[in-house]
């Protein structure tokens, strides 16, 4: 008996089994996949592959063959993979607000990323940006400009297939904290320093002072 399964677009052998000896051909595979022989007697072979990546994806073949028998069979395997929440951060204050980015990584196929609004309306972003892990997964990442007077929340929501992820934040409560946080602070900051550094000349100075004074009187 010759069971053999083989990897139809790459041509690459996953799986021998001839008598009682298995095969693994490709380095790929290795101690990635089995023979799932529990339904042998019901005409059954099965093929376990673990660890799923991009690269499994596609038309396997099944050929069995035996002194009595043989035959061919077909399956196809679609591959997913889901990526990790939408996380939303800011990027900065710019003269038309402030820019706010949304990432995304681990996903497969290629995913849709899509800005909404809080009546659900698709807002255009200012950039899209896709890159590709050596394992064959995607990051996606795409930024947009909020304005003060915008809906007061917004979604970035990734979706590939039927997979989908997203994240929400309020926009209202955003510029106020955001303008504290960056500007108002670090400038009171500054100016709270520049008082102390005037406040100290001027106590020196004042000593200075009061030293020529009391120099000015010994000398009578």
């Amino acid at each position: 008996m010759q069971v053999k399964w083989t990897h139809s677009p790459s041509g690459r052998e996953v799986y021998i089994l001839r008598g009682d000896r298995s095969k693994l051909p490709g380095s790929e595979y290795q101690n990635r996949t089995a023979l799932v022989m529990d339904s042998i007697a019901l005409g059954n072979l099965a093929l376990r592959i673990q660890d799923i990546r991009p690269s499994d994806e596609g038309q396997y073949v099944c050929e069995f063959q035996s002194n009595a028998y043989s035959n061919r069979t077909f399956l196809e395997l679609s591959v997913g993979g889901l990526g990790s929440t939408p996380q939303i951060h800011i990027v900065g204050l710019e003269p038309g607000g402030i820019r706010v980015r949304c990432v995304s990584v681990g996903w497969y196929p290629a995913p849709q990323l899509l800005w909404r609004n809080s009546q659900e309306e698709i807002l255009t972003p200012d950039e899209i940006l896709e890159t590709r892990s050596e394992g064959g997964l995607f990051n996606i990442s795409s930024s947009i400009v909020l304005q003060e007077n915008n809906h007061p929340a917004l979604s970035c929501a990734v979706t590939a297939v039927t997979h989908k992820k997203m994240s929400s934040v309020l926009i209202s409560g955003l510029f106020p904290s955001f303008l504290l946080e960056s500007y108002i602070l670090p400038a009171l900051l500054t100016l709270l320093i520049l008082i102390i550094i005037a406040s100290g000349s001027f106590n020196w100075k004042l000593r200075k002072e009061a030293g020529r004074c009391s120099s000015f009187f010994s000398s009578f």
